[in-house]
């Protein structure tokens, strides 16, 4: 950013030399004439007719105010440039860490959810070899789905409706 009183650059005094060449002001021409012609001395007539020096500091004034209207303008457009550059920066960071933060859940997610499938499938394991065991020792047939159908609530109840 430029401050005040620092050279320009020569792209900027390029485009103010293009813009007193496309606003010239003529010599003939009345510029800020005032609409009283009583006059005593001949500079008075000239000031009144706008021809003057008056006119012309009026002329220098005008084209100065512009020049600075113009460059306050584009130091408040170059501004609003790096502020939407650093906000697109920001949303592409905060992107990259919602991805990430998602990824992280999910596989902690899948990691609890195998955990918990692996202890379900070790406890129907071990009831299973359990009932087994005890009809094979008390010679029943049947013992086994009997404890199955016991303990399928039970189980379910645990796995909290979780599905392989």
């Amino acid at each position: 950013m430029q401050g005040v009183g620092k050279p320009l650059a020569p792209d900027e005094l390029e485009w103010l030399d293009a813009y007193e060449e496309a606003h010239p002001v003529k010599k003939n021409e009345s510029f800020g004439a005032s609409r009283s012609r009583k006059l005593t001395h001949i500079e008075e007539e000239a000031e009144a007719m706008g021809t003057g020096d008056a006119a012309a500091a009026a002329a220098a004034a005008s084209r100065e105010e512009g020049r600075r209207i113009d460059y306050l303008a584009s130091i408040g457009t170059d501004a609003l440039v790096r502020a939407c550059k650093l906000h697109e920066q920001m949303a592409a960071a905060l992107l990259q860490r919602s991805i990430a933060d998602g990824e992280t859940i999910r596989q902690l997610t899948d990691s609890v959810r195998g955990h918990a499938l692996t202890s379900a499938q070790l406890e129907a394991d071990k009831l299973i070899a359990d009932a087994e065991r005890e009809a094979e020792a008390a010679g029943e047939n049947g013992a086994m789905e009997k404890m199955v159908a016991e303990m399928l609530p039970h189980i379910m109840k645990q796995l909290n409706g979780v599905k392989k």
